[in-house]
């Protein structure tokens, strides 16, 4: 065996917000085990990208740190990689708060260590805040070197200045998609996408009304409720906004009713 060493490489620390409600809650090992092998195995896309990018993911208790080489090629495919992850454990009803970092890494089969993981873990529990995956200005500069103006699609400048992964850019780009001249038409091709993403979009409007008496918790969905919104076009019929404190100036139309604040 050789010595290990470090390379440089991407990290992201990714942890499941509520988890701990969850375990002592009433919740079957049935469902907390589906959930965590969600996060400790989340969808790494075809082979051959894996092995171009050299993926690697290994769980932390409920958290899962996943890693690239620090290329183009190797952040791109973590990009993909925590925007299922993040919108699987939406669909169930859990957000994720997370950070990427860059540096020196050791990551093989069975453990993880390094400045990059003490990076991304500092930057998901102090700085992160909200239910994000926090993309740092070293990492955002590399996306911004390699792909010209294309890093847009995968990252998103937050109203309190962090940059994080557009995890839900598969349902802006499906609302944009369906917003074309003659998209209505075509409605059937979408109709899994609508399903999946209008079931996301009940599970962030039923987490709004669970944490009314919670103010500090309520702030966190809040937020993203509001990002969530923010990739429907006002007036946007096919899948409902969320509604609540704090939303309702912007996303009031002919369809609201006064059960919808209901908690």
């Amino acid at each position: 065996m050789t010595d290990p060493a470090y390379e440089e490489r991407y990290c992201a620390f990714v942890d499941i917000l509520g988890f701990g409600d969850l375990v002592k809650g009433e919740a079957s090992p049935i469902r907390i085990h589906a959930l965590l092998k969600q996060i400790h195995a989340p969808h790494a896309g075809n082979e051959e990208r894996t092995k171009e990018s050299d993926f690697k993911a290994q769980n932390i208790s409920d958290a899962v740190a996943l890693s690239t080489v620090a290329i183009s090629v190797g952040l791109e495919h973590l990009f993909y990689v925590l925007e299922d992850l993040a919108t699987n454990l939406l669909f169930n009803g859990y957000f994720v708060r997370g950070a990427i970092a860059k540096g020196n890494l050791y990551h093989d089969d069975k453990m993880v260590f390094g400045p990059a993981l003490v990076d991304a873990y500092t930057l998901e529990t102090t700085i992160a805040d909200y239910p994000r995956i926090m993309v740092p200005r070293v990492v955002f500069k590399d996306a911004q070197n390699v792909w010209d103006k294309g890093y847009k699609k995968h990252i998103r400048q937050a109203s309190d200045g962090p940059f994080h992964v557009h995890v839900l850019r598969q349902l802006e780009e499906l609302v944009n998609a369906m917003n074309i001249p003659g998209a209505t038409d075509t409605d059937r091709l979408f109709r899994s996408d609508l399903v999946y993403f209008t079931a996301i979009g009940t599970q962030i409007q039923k987490r709004l009304r669970q944490a009314v008496d919670r103010p500090h918790h309520f702030r966190k969905v809040q937020w993203f409720a509001r990002y969530f919104n923010d990739c429907l076009p006002h007036g946007y019929k096919k899948i409902p906004p969320i509604k609540g404190a704090g939303l309702e100036p912007i996303f009031v139309d002919d369809n609201w009713k006064e059960d919808d604040w209901n908690c």
